[in-house]
């Protein structure tokens, strides 16, 4: 690869990994909520998530990377403050918590978007920034 792609490459994983410790995120409130509803709907925003995450791997394939599942143990651990802080805390707490974290991943596509990039990814990057800021109403 390219020097000139190494930054962008490296926005996209780091892009890549938000948006995995999001999910995870989501999924481990899900396991705690004990409301019906709010739980499927968490269930539907953790999917959005996935999708959004596999877009991010697809990308970083275009750049010749091998995107791993979970790149740091940075989501392994805020899955397990969230479990902690759920069974201390309410709903709202974990909602703050959900929207903190997609706010540093819109902030995270807001900076790739800056790179010099193809049109192709920089249109798919501005699909994925769109679907996250769909996701701008809390569970």
């Amino acid at each position: 690869m390219n020097q000139e792609a190494a930054p962008v490459r490296d926005a996209l994983a780091a892009l890549r990994e938000a948006c995995i410790s999001c999910q995870s995120l989501i999924g481990a409130a899900g396991g705690v909520v004990e409301d019906s509803q709010f739980r499927r709907r968490l269930d539907e925003r953790r999917a959005a998530w996935t999708q959004i995450s596999q877009t991010c791997a697809s990308l970083l394939q275009e750049f010749g990377e091998s995107p791993e599942e979970e790149p740091t143990i940075a989501p392994t651990l805020h899955r397990a403050w969230v479990k902690i802080k759920a069974a201390i805390d309410d709903e709202k707490g974990i909602v703050k918590e959900c929207l903190r974290r997609e706010d540093m991943v819109r902030e995270k596509l807001e900076t790739a978007l800056r790179y010099d990039l193809s049109p192709s990814t920089r249109s798919k990057l501005r699909a994925v920034l769109d679907r996250v800021v769909s996701l701008d109403v809390p569970p």
